[in-house]
């Protein structure tokens, strides 16, 4: 990267995080330094010193480029021990059908800048080198790490720090894998350090027990949970040297590589509480990001060649992103909080792009519905991320500006609650020790007042509140103050007539700074069936039952504000109306008209799906087997199970079709304005899936 490039990446830095003699210090070095294509910085959060560190990195798209550049510095000076190290392997790396070529994805080097000094050649930069090795190379990332601790620690190569590596990776649990190591070429003591990605929050204690880390493994769980809370992935860094040392890092990352993921602030905002970070950088951090293109500023000449050979819709621009955040700790010691931020060029198409489309899941029938489960259930459970939760629907939330797909805005704590709800109907003890561990993650997140909520950046609501009620007591789970106090949020939530309202009052302004959606927000804030329904079976008294009974239509069905299938509304008056005498002829009128959607070859046809539907489906054969005592649609319903059974896919999921319906907040009747209604599908069939298997949860019992 030239030094133009890195006067860019600095432009407009706030000077909360850097004062100018330490900017104009790093240009400076980098000017000294060999071609990297990304330039990155670390900053500490604490008040005090305003001083950035650099970091150069390259893809292996660029790895040409940087061997070169250290090859002509050899020609033209000579090179240090260190950057002669890197150069060796720089040339494997550029060689096709090495370990390097197949495994290696980028290389990192840390500058270590003694500060007040300038750095006049290559020799005065004591480099620290980082590989990240790819994951899906299989055998060939162990063997890369061999090889890049070969070139690195050469001539020793230190037998007990390759030992302490192999342990590290020997005692991964399953998807966890050593993902960087980095050596400390500039400093006294070379050790190494070992990124460790992808251990699940649930075994990451075990995993340092196995590992044998010496220090407080109680300290690095907490810490993951603080990050891993809003973060998506969390990576250890691991010191080693003869062995471990009981000094610790964890590294936050969020999937969102445009702009600023919602959920940064929130992470931001915990370090600040916890008194790792002062507010005046923290916020600055959140105003770096941003693009440059050749009209905003004067562009580099090295940029401008490149452009030249393009095809003319491509657009070349520097990017300014955030990377992720870490805390790090050692015996004793306090806690230190850094964040890391980086810059580069990349290439954009002028017209607009679509994101990559999934491919399409083959279909596999199920030859049971003991396999169907089995191999949803094994779908479900692989679908949590590395904290635990179930993410679905991520564009339900996501302001109009805003890239699709972005994780911030995915529902974590209600897909969480319902998904865990579904799978406490099995008979199965992985699914019950995922129900529990699901429970645990709600319980633990912190959320403003009682309750729970769509994410934790919304405010609570009754729907949410009343799938974690209802998932705590399938578990049998001992009281606890916070549901104690989430059944009295619910309870508040229930109006005149009876119905539970979604959100209170005091919502609206949050949800609206959060959405930009204007207001009013009344409709949101109104009774709705479909949440009455879900809360009433929490014994909210009479009134919500009542509501129930004078809302049903005169066809037997109910229909629900948030959801375009009125089998979701139906199935859950089913449930909160039972089988007592005086709501016997309103659940039998329900039932018939739930078998009466189920058609010959055993789907539900939906008109949002323009054909069968899975989700619907599942929600009618659930009502049938929810309320029919008598039995009398037992061939219905065994059509149903039949049709569902054929449409499994190869991976265990079913087709997303969980319709979820978004009315304009003031709307109360949403099917009245079909205009200012929006509608999302379960991106990652997990609302549809799980609720296939609620409805088969009854069957696998017999």
């Amino acid at each position: 990267m030239s030094q133009d490039c890195v006067e860019l990446a600095l432009a407009d830095l706030p000077p909360e995080l850097a004062t100018p003699e330490s900017s104009a210090a790093l240009i400076a070095a980098t000017a000294t330094a060999p071609s990297f294509a990304a330039v990155g910085f670390e900053v500490r959060l604490a008040s005090g010193p305003r001083q950035l560190d650099v970091q150069l990195g390259t893809q292996r798209n660029e790895r040409d480029s940087l061997a070169r550049s250290l090859a002509r510095a050899q020609e033209r000076d000579g090179l240090s021990e260190p950057w002669a190290r890197m150069l060796e392997l720089c040339r494997e790396w550029t060689t096709p059908g090495t370990p390097l070529d197949r495994a290696l994805a980028e290389l990192w080097c840390e500058l270590d800048l003694d500060p007040g000094e300038e750095a006049r050649s290559l020799a005065d930069l004591a480099p620290s080198v980082f590989v990240l090795v790819r994951k899906t190379a299989g055998a060939d990332r162990y063997v890369c790490i061999e090889r890049v601790l070969e070139h690195l620690l050469a001539p020793d190569p230190r037998p007990a720090l390759r030992a302490t590596i192999a342990q590290c990776r020997d005692a991964c649990p399953p998807g966890a894998w050593v993902s960087h190591v980095g050596v400390m070429l500039g400093r006294a003591s070379s050790g190494a350090r070992v990124h460790v990605s992808d251990v699940p929050l649930a075994t990451v204690g075990r995993y340092l027990a196995d590992i044998a880390w010496p220090g407080d493994r109680e300290r690095a769980v907490a810490a993951a949970r603080l990050l891993l809370d809003h973060g998506d992935r969390v990576v250890l860094c691991l010191d080693a040297m003869e062995g471990l040392l009981p000094r610790i890092g964890l590294e936050c990352f969020f999937d969102q590589r445009h702009g600023v993921d919602p959920r940064w602030g929130a992470v931001l905002d915990r370090l600040v509480d916890e008194g790792l970070a002062a507010p005046e950088k923290t916020a600055a951090i959140l105003r770096w990001p941003g693009t440059l293109t050749p009209a905003d500023v004067p562009w580099p000449e090295l940029l401008l060649a490149r452009s030249l050979g393009q095809p003319a819709d491509m657009l070349g621009v520097f990017e300014r992103r955030l990377s992720h955040v870490k805390l790090a700790f050692g015996a004793g010691e306090p806690a230190t909080a850094k964040a890391y931020f980086g810059a580069g060029h990349v290439w954009r198409r002028l017209a607009a792009e679509e994101g990559p489309s999934r491919p399409a899941r083959a279909i596999r029938p199920a030859w049971s519905v003991p396999d169907a489960v089995d191999r949803a259930l094994g779908f479900m459970l692989a679908a949590r991320n590395q904290g635990g939760w179930w993410r679905d629907f991520y564009d339900r939330a996501r302001p109009a500006h805003v890239d699709r797909r972005v994780a911030g805005y995915a529902s974590d704590e209600w897909v969480t609650a319902y998904v865990a709800g579904a799978l406490a109907s099995l008979d199965r003890e992985p699914a019950r020790s995922a129900t529990q561990e699901a429970l645990a993650l709600l319980l633990a997140r912190e959320h403003s007042g009682p309750g729970w909520g769509y994410h934790a950046l919304l405010p609570a609501d009754a729907d949410t509140s009343a799938w974690v009620l209802r998932l705590a007591a399938a578990l049998d789970a001992p009281p606890d103050p916070r549901l104690a106090r989430t059944r009295s949020f619910i309870a508040g939530l229930v109006g005149l007539e009876g119905g539970v309202a979604t959100y209170p009052p005091a919502a609206a302004d949050p949800l609206e700074a959060f959405l930009e959606l204007p207001g009013p927000y009344d409709g949101w804030c109104s009774s709705h069936v479909c949440v009455t329904g879900a809360a009433a079976v929490l014994d909210l008294g009479p009134e919500p039952l009542s509501f129930l009974r004078h809302a049903q239509r005169d066809d037997g069905s109910w229909t629900g504000h948030w959801w375009d299938d009125d089998e979701y509304a139906t199935l859950r008056a089913i449930e909160a109306l039972g089988g007592g005498e005086a709501n016997a002829r309103a659940v039998q009128r329900a039932v018939e008209w739930a078998a009466s959607r189920i058609g010959g070859e055993g789907s539900v046809s939906s008109v949002g799906c323009g054909g069968p539907s899975v989700f619907a489906t599942a929600l009618s054969l659930h009502a049938v087997l929810a309320g029919d005592g008598e039995g009398r649609h037992e061939r219905t319903a065994s059509r149903a199970v039949r049709w569902l059974l054929s449409q499994q896919h190869d991976d265990g999921s079913w087709a997303p079709s969980a319709r979820l319906r978004v009315p304009a907040p003031s709307e109360r009747d949403p099917v009245a304005s079909p205009g200012t209604t929006l509608t999302y599908i379960d991106d990652e069939a997990l609302f549809t899936t799980a609720t296939v298997l609620a409805a088969f949860g009854g069957l696998t019992r017999e």
